[in-house]
């Protein structure tokens, strides 16, 4: 996200008196609603009577257009008050206040779309639909950020443009950074950025799980002797375009903008300031290795390529095990539990058989009989070796960035997958003879068609 002034607005001041003076709010520790964050405030007043949430309405919108005007600043907050406290946007709208380090930045212009992993119908939607959604967000002056648009405009560039200019602005790294950095670039990945960033390097606890949601700044809190950048989550629970539309629709019955804001990516134009720099710094400086890992059936080893590492300690039926996670990743993981239901057993039954044929072609593949292949379906055989290949994961150490998204782990609705963005999982292609991605491979395609 990207700097503006770090000036506390009076509207902020005067939004969180109006509910401390007022209502005289305290958390069941008692401390005073002097020392609320607005996080602290949203939280306390979810809960209580509507009566009081439509009183609280009615005064802070009373106090925004008593002047006849309405200020931005002024139409954020109350925004951040319709959602929240009206569900009018959303039912899972939620504000965060949090101290963001020194070299973190924001903007109160950007809506940036977060989601805690791949969701595959609400990322087909906002593509489908991205220029509409992105003009009705600039209608009222903010800027929609999709982070996969962002890589498809680094990709945009060739290999030597984009190479070239990261020396050009970042001299102190070599080549075999300025290699890393660029693939990063142009793999990004909205779940993967939300983990890292927001969550990671910001602090926004609770997000790492978001579902598809819009994310955008309202304001800054000074509280205790301290600043607060606050942020206001609005879950999207139906089409993105319309959901996009509620939301001007709302914003813009408070608050006339007179000026749009440009477009700042346009075709063959290369950008780095506010956002755009935010993601090049995160990559740059970024601590460990956010590496790609390539299946080599030839060698018979799981290669971590921009670690300059493999994964040992391993048998063939682990190695065959994470390989098929990777692929089965991208369309959600796997579940083992059993439903109750006949035709859902029925379905579950057919799942496993699939699974366990592609599992021993795998198998077979790095040197194992098909016929001594475990049965994948019972813990007794799967549990150690995920077990197994956590430990060979965590031996080694810091070398990896976000060393638990390569962990063979639950999602939250009980899928086994691995967390890496289905970019960095990587086929090594006897045909050709080159690296690529499993859907690129004529063999690997066929295997995930099964």
């Amino acid at each position: 996200m990207v700097k503006a002034d770090a000036i506390i607005d009076v509207q902020e001041i005067e939004f969180l008196n109006s509910i401390r003076c007022k209502y005289s709010i305290k958390r069941e520790d008692e401390i005073v609603a002097d020392s609320l964050t607005m996080a602290d405030a949203f939280h306390s007043l979810k809960f209580s009577p509507e009566s009081l949430k439509q009183d609280l309405w009615g005064d802070l919108r009373g106090m925004a257009l008593s002047d006849n005007a309405c200020s931005r600043e002024e139409a954020m907050h109350l925004l951040a008050v319709i959602a929240c406290l009206s569900n009018k946007l959303s039912e899972q709208s939620n504000v965060f206040s949090v101290e963001l380090p020194d070299d973190i930045t924001t903007d109160n212009s950007q809506v940036l779309y977060i989601e805690g992993e791949y969701y595959k119908e609400a990322n087909r939607e906002i593509s489908t639909h991205y220029r509409e959604i992105f003009n009705e967000l600039r209608l009222v002056g903010l800027n929609f950020v999709y982070i996969p648009k962002v890589g498809e405009h680094y990709r945009s560039l060739s290999k030597e443009e984009l190479d070239t200019l990261i020396s050009f602005l970042y001299p102190s790294i070599n080549e075999s950074q300025i290699e890393h950095v660029a693939k990063q670039l142009t793999a990004l990945s909205t779940s993967d950025f939300c983990k890292s960033e927001i969550v990671g390097h910001m602090k926004i606890d609770g997000l790492e799980h978001s579902l598809p949601s819009f994310m955008l700044r309202v304001g800054t809190s000074y509280i205790g002797g301290k600043n607060y950048d606050n942020f206001l989550v609005l879950t999207i629970e139906e089409d993105a375009l319309i959901f996009a539309r509620r939301l001007v629709d709302t914003f813009v019955s408070m608050f006339k903008p007179r000026i749009l804001n440009p477009i700042y990516e346009e075709k063959g134009r290369f950008v780095y300031h506010g956002f755009h720099k935010q993601i090049f710094d995160s990559y740059v400086y970024k601590k460990g290795i956010r590496s790609s890992v390539v299946i080599d059936f030839v060698h018979g080893d799981i290669i971590l390529a921009e670690a300059e590492t493999k994964i040992s300690g391993l048998h063939r039926r682990e190695k065959a095990l994470y390989t098929l996670f990777l692929m089965e990743s991208s369309t959600g993981g796997i579940n083992f539990n059993k439903p109750s239901g006949a035709k859902s057993l029925e379905r579950y039954n057919h799942r496993m058989s699939t699974l366990q044929k592609k599992y021993e072609i795998i198998y077979e593949n790095f040197g194992g009989e098909r016929s001594k292949a475990p049965q994948i379906e019972l813990p007794e055989n799967r549990l150690p070796m995920i077990s197994l290949i956590k430990r060979q994961f965590r031996q080694l150490g810091d070398l990896l960035n976000q060393p638990d998204d390569y962990l063979v782990q639950r999602n939250m609705f009980g899928n086994y997958c691995v967390a890496i963005p289905s970019e960095l999982c990587l086929c090594f292609d006897t045909n050709t003879g080159k690296i690529c991605q499993f859907e690129e491979s004529e063999y690997w395609s066929r295997l995930l068609a099964m």
